[in-house]
């Protein structure tokens, strides 16, 4: 695992409980899971989202208070979903076991950022 050398936001998690299907925070500095941003009505229009909806892969470097740098490998697909306040779910295979918010995004919208 490589740590997180260009990071595109700042993110708040909050990790779902393993009785919730959650898991414990890893303990571990870096992560690598998958994204699925939450837009507004996916649970009551597509079949099976979270599971079903359109996932990015993302490094996580944790920081303190359950926050944690996030850099997306398909910067280009997820710039204009990064800002301020948008959340995403952390997934595990179809099992979401975070949710992320953004405090702060490093992107400029439609391409890279630093």
């Amino acid at each position: 695992m490589r740590a997180v050398t260009n990071p595109h936001a700042l993110v708040r998690l909050q990790w779902f409980p393993p009785s919730e299907g959650g898991r414990v925070p890893p303990p571990v500095a870096q992560y690598a899971a998958t994204a699925v941003f939450e837009l507004g009505g996916e649970a009551e229009v597509v079949p099976d989202w979270p599971a079903s909806g359109e996932h990015y892969s993302v490094l996580l470097d944790f920081e303190a208070d359950n926050r944690a740098k996030a850099e997306f490998l398909a910067i280009d697909q997820v710039s204009e979903l990064l800002v301020e306040g948008a959340a995403f779910l952390v997934m595990e295979g179809a099992r979401a076991v975070a949710r992320a918010e953004v405090v702060e995004a490093f992107v400029e919208r439609g391409g890279e950022g630093g």
